[in-house]
């Protein structure tokens, strides 16, 4: 019955056999790209895993880019670009030499990981470190004993940071087994191996820019899977003001303990001086009778107060509040 046609498509072809416009051929369909899918390489890490990770190396990222800022006197941009599976094979057939390659064991995950290092930014590291500016760079010559020895010191603080990003997921504890210059060298599971790949995007001022990728194969994390998908990184639940919180805050804040500290006018005193100080020796203070001492509160200077006594103890009575500057804030 699905071969019979309606009414109004019976119409439709006696108007076109009349007026000649009637063809034979048919329409052909839109091309549409087909992607070949091999059932042997199926994805075996879940959504949740892949997520977690891109979270995790984003905040390596960040703390990646406060420590090269700190140690290379300039400012640097670190980015998570992307978080996606590939296997071994793949990985490392598009690496090019030379590169720095950081084989890292990270237990309690098993086997190793690799951290690849672009040579534009292992040169601009080494440039930096060792007095440049990071401008006009060859990037094509081979590493020296002396480049790695300086890029393994790097590694170990990167590898700091690393393990302050997993903190809130294992505490892992990331030490450096090698350093290869050549992928050849730098096998760390078989072939066909699924592996995810974070790719993080450097910038070190404004010569230069290139690549860290993470390579960390599916066994690896296999000990922690159930901790990477129960993992909180965002918490929906939002806070509620309610009057009972606000009054325990205020009374807990009212029982709060401050130290107090009453302070003369300091003086200059010289090294020579300080070495021949000696017990029974007058310190003339640049303070004078009448001066209100500096009262500070937690650190603070807060008040201007005169020394007295009180049941025959030295006292300080408050005598003006310290305004503050909102200006200088």
């Amino acid at each position: 019955m699905s071969d019979v046609l309606s009414q109004s498509e019976i119409d439709n072809l006696l108007k076109s056999l009349t007026q000649g416009d009637f063809s034979d051929e048919e329409e052909s369909p839109a091309e549409v790209k087909v992607k070949k899918y091999d059932f042997r390489t199926a994805n075996k890490f879940t959504k949740e895993q892949v997520k977690t990770l891109h979270n995790v190396y984003s905040t390596f990222s960040h703390l990646l880019s406060t420590y090269l800022s700190g140690t290379l006197r300039t400012s640097c941009q670190v980015e998570v670009l992307s978080a996606e599976e590939q296997t071994y094979s793949e990985y490392t057939n598009s690496l090019q030499v030379p590169l720095i390659l950081a084989i890292v064991d990270m237990p309690p995950l098993d086997g190793s990981t690799l951290i690849e290092i672009s040579p534009s930014i292992a040169y601009g590291i080494l440039n930096r470190l060792l007095g440049g500016k990071g401008g006009d760079l060859e990037t094509s010559k081979t590493f020296t004993d002396i480049d790695i020895a300086l890029m393994e010191r790097v590694i170990h603080q990167i590898l700091k940071q690393i393990d302050n990003a997993w903190s809130r997921i294992a505490q892992t504890k990331s030490k450096l087994n090698r350093i290869e210059t050549s992928p050849q060298f730098a096998q760390i599971v078989a072939y066909n191996e699924p592996t995810v790949i974070i790719t993080i995007s450097v910038k070190i001022g404004d010569e230069v820019d290139g690549f860290i990728n993470i390579c960390i194969p599916f066994v690896a994390i296999d000990p922690i899977n159930s901790l990477m998908e129960n993992s909180m990184w965002v918490s929906s639940k939002k806070i509620k003001h309610e009057p009972e919180n606000e009054a325990n805050i205020r009374e807990r804040l009212k029982r709060a303990k401050f130290n107090i500290t009453a302070n003369f006018n300091s003086m200059p005193i010289s090294l020579q001086e300080v070495v021949s100080l000696g017990v029974g020796d007058v310190l003339k203070l640049d303070h004078r009778v009448g001066d209100g001492l500096l009262i500070d509160i937690a650190g603070m200077p807060k008040f201007r107060g005169k020394l007295g006594v009180f049941e025959n103890k030295y006292a300080v009575k408050l005598a003006e509040k310290i305004e503050e500057d909102r200006d200088d804030e």
